[in-house]
């Protein structure tokens, strides 16, 4: 559990994040972005510079099934999730799951893989507020707004699926670069299954690349659904060199073709060109 708070560089980021918040809203005000497609990147050295930055990287989303690299960590921390295949749980009728992919057992390699919802809500009702509002608040999350619906009590099993929760592209990268820097308090433990369970791949030049999507919706105020939002995050390493990333893409309003290939994609094709760059720039 969480006891020391480490909160002098979440009260320094959260200073930047109001005063360049306010910009934003300036520039938004003038550009009218709001209402067209909007593509979000940041791609930062750990312990570096950024070397790329792209779109609104200062507005606030829902992280969807990106906050299940929180929930990873809190799980493995605590001993709710012991490795990659345990526990296993079973669908139960009352998770009332909405896609039929999600109705069997599940265990934590195929719930970060299918984005599970109800597998999800189990970690986080095990948790308890109490520990998750400990763990969010250290961990610098974003507004750390986990109230869920208004009256609803159900922050525990909604505040992150396009609910109170949210965070920008450059708190994503914030995040993470803690994380992979040591800055979090949490076991070495989790963080090893953290890195077992977002592996994906190699890119070019022999870069491993790490990440969690994650899709969702911007919803008005009645609660209707306007445009689809997507998340990509994670980070890519070789050797001892490592850069943090978060990309964000929202659909034009009316339009849902945002998807988890979507992302990875996008995201994917920032970071080769990346890669090239620096590729050159070494061999100089």
């Amino acid at each position: 559990m969480v006891i020391n708070h480490d909160l002098c560089a979440v009260k320094q980021f959260k200073i930047s994040y109001t005063m360049r918040k306010f910009i934003w809203a300036i520039g938004l005000l003038i550009s009218g972005l709001s209402f067209g497609q909007i593509k979000s990147f940041i791609a930062k050295e750990v312990g570096g510079k950024i070397l790329s930055q792209e779109g609104l990287t200062f507005k606030r989303h829902s992280p969807a099934s990106t906050f299940k690299i929180v929930i990873a960590l809190m799980g493995y921390d605590t001993g709710i999730l012991i490795d990659e295949y345990h526990p296993e749980w079973p669908y139960k009728e009352a998770y009332q799951a909405r896609l039929d992919v999600w109705k069997r057992f599940y265990n934590p390699v195929a719930w970060m893989k299918n984005n599970c919802v109800w597998y999800s809500q189990l970690i986080m009702q095990k948790l308890g507020m109490e520990k998750l509002r400990s763990y969010i608040s250290h961990f610098g999350y974003g507004n750390q707004d986990l109230s869920g619906d208004p009256g609803q009590n159900n922050g525990l099993t909604k505040s992150w699926l396009d609910n109170s929760l949210e965070i920008s592209v450059e708190e994503q990268v914030f995040f993470i670069e803690r994380l992979l820097d040591g800055k979090l308090l949490v076991s070495k433990r989790a963080i090893e299954y953290i890195h077992k369970l977002l592996y994906i791949g190699v890119l070019p030049k022999g870069w491993k690349l790490f990440g969690k999507n994650g899709v969702g919706n911007l919803l008005d105020e009645k609660g209707d659904k306007t445009a689809a939002l997507g998340w990509f995050v994670g980070w890519i390493q070789k050797d001892e060199k490592r850069l943090a990333f978060a990309y964000y893409v929202e659909g034009e309003r009316g339009v849902f073709v945002v998807n988890a290939q979507h992302t990875r994609e996008g995201a994917k094709i920032r970071l080769v060109e990346l890669i090239q760059q620096r590729s050159i720039h070494e061999t100089k």
